[in-house]
């Protein structure tokens, strides 16, 4: 999916990520970008594919690279 970086933490390591097709938003963890020591940038486009989080079920964004 494209998408685009709606918030980040840094200091936390995790954000959310909007679909640009469908608006919804994707949790995102640093530890799911192609490079884990880049720091997204509110508004700053990335392509990713969505998944099931092993532990709680739930949908997020894995495979993360910023555009």
């Amino acid at each position: 999916m494209l998408g685009k970086i709606e918030r980040w933490d840094a200091g936390k390591g995790y954000g959310f990520i909007a679909d640009k097709a469908t608006g919804k938003s994707y949790f995102a963890h640093r530890s799911g970008l192609e490079k884990p020591d880049a720091t997204p940038a509110r508004g700053q486009e990335a392509r990713c594919e969505s998944v099931r989080a092993p532990k709680s079920g739930r949908t997020q964004a894995a495979n993360i690279v910023l555009l």
